[in-house]
């Protein structure tokens, strides 16, 4: 009974105070309500209390009927991190609900520490909609390891994967990807080269002044 709890009155909601006493009361009541009214308040005030026991029964509620719910989830996740909520969050990318994508992948952008595994490991498990959030998430996140990736996309993934990709490719290049790029752009379908270009502006730019220059330079006489 949330009337149990030791609460005070916020905004027309009922906030819990947190005490030792009501963290056992509200994880017995997150496994035990159906009420998601109940439930999102609680998952908030979770996630807002770093209460890392509630980190299973808030990934229960990842697929509860209610979006309130669903919503709350995430959000707390978020706030809590870790190796437990992560593979959860990331989980959602192979939704075939846009909407859950979505949640998932603003929810992940500004997720703590390393995520790059947890994303390529799905990648191919996922739908076009999941993938191009995970092209955006390694853009956001600049992940230059996930260079071979990117790339790969735009080879053979479909025409939207493939302009996902493509866009990414800007913020995962480093100058050693160079002679990738140069090849890439030759390659290169006509509506895909300006984003080739500034990928190799990108690269470029990467490089001290002098060897920026003779790396164009020499480009250039190949051709």
């Amino acid at each position: 009974d949330l009337h149990s709890f030791p609460t005070r009155r916020s905004s027309d909601l009922v906030v819990v105070e947190n005490d030792a006493k009501s963290t056992d009361l509200i994880l017995k009541t997150l496994k035990k309500s159906s009420l998601p009214e109940v439930v999102s308040v609680l998952t908030y005030w979770a996630g807002n209390h770093k209460m890392d026991p509630a980190v299973p029964l808030i990934t229960n509620h990842l697929n509860h009927s209610d979006a309130t719910v669903r919503k709350a989830a995430v959000r707390s996740l978020v706030q809590l991190g870790g190796t437990q909520a992560l593979p959860a969050l990331a989980d959602l990318l192979k939704s075939d609900d846009v909407s859950t994508i979505t949640l998932a992948k603003e929810a992940l952008a500004s997720f703590g520490g390393d995520i790059s595994g947890a994303l390529v490991s799905r990648f191919d498990d996922c739908t076009d909609e999941g993938k191009k959030a995970i092209l955006s998430l390694i853009a956001q996140r600049k992940m230059d390891r996930q260079y071979d990736l990117v790339t790969r996309q735009i080879a053979s993934g479909n025409p939207e994967v493939k302009v996902a990709a493509v866009n990414a490719l800007k913020e995962v290049v480093t100058d050693k990807n160079l002679p990738s790029l140069f090849s890439l752009l030759e390659q290169s379908e006509e509506g895909l080269v300006p984003a080739v270009q500034q990928a190799i502006n990108a690269a470029l730019s990467k490089l001290p002044a002098r060897e920026r220059s003779e790396e164009h330079t020499s480009e250039l006489q190949s051709r």
